[in-house]
């Protein structure tokens, strides 16, 4: 003999059901929601020690970040790759070439410079590859970061700009 059930009881198992698989979708939608994409970074200089050390840093969480790093020195780059970093030879005096580094990043951290002291102002003296260096290639590393919508920079400087060659050590 079969039992039947009563109707408000499917009814309520029905709901009760669908309530499970509702609340199922929109755990598994929030969860998808909140595993965002690994942030892709910009980092120059990437060949000194200080660019470096900030790949190394960003690498060692392992998935959070997609890292492109410039610089001029070609063997520090193929060091940068093997731990995972997209190494671009880069000259940001070019202008256009730094706007096309920039594309497509969430973050620049702008750790490039020459970091030797800068010529003496008492002088009058300029020295073109500082300005390039340092005052041209980080206006460049902003006309970037507006052109391909970066929201986020970090200029990294350097102390040597406060070297007196005139003072005591």
């Amino acid at each position: 003999m079969q039992i039947a059930a009563h109707p408000l009881q499917t009814d309520a198992a029905r709901a009760a059901k669908a309530a499970r698989a509702k609340a199922a979708q929109a755990e598994a939608t929030h969860a998808e929601a909140t595993q965002a994409a690994p942030m892709r970074v910009l980092v120059t200089g990437a060949t000194g020690f200080l660019g470096r050390e900030v790949v190394r840093r960003l690498l060692a969480d392992q998935g959070q970040y997609v890292v492109t790093a410039t610089g001029r020195d070609i063997g520090k780059g193929a060091e940068l790759e093997a731990i995972g970093a997209r190494f671009v030879r880069a000259d940001l005096s070019e202008r256009a070439a730094v706007i096309a580094l920039c594309a497509g990043q969430d973050a620049v951290v702008h750790c490039a410079a020459l970091c030797k002291p800068w010529p003496s102002a008492q002088l009058c003296r300029t020295s073109a590859a500082h300005e390039a260096a340092n005052v041209a290639a980080t206006a460049h590393v902003l006309a970037g970061c507006a052109a391909g919508g970066v929201h986020r920079l970090i200029h990294v400087s350097t102390p040597s700009l406060y070297f007196n060659p005139s003072s005591p050590a």
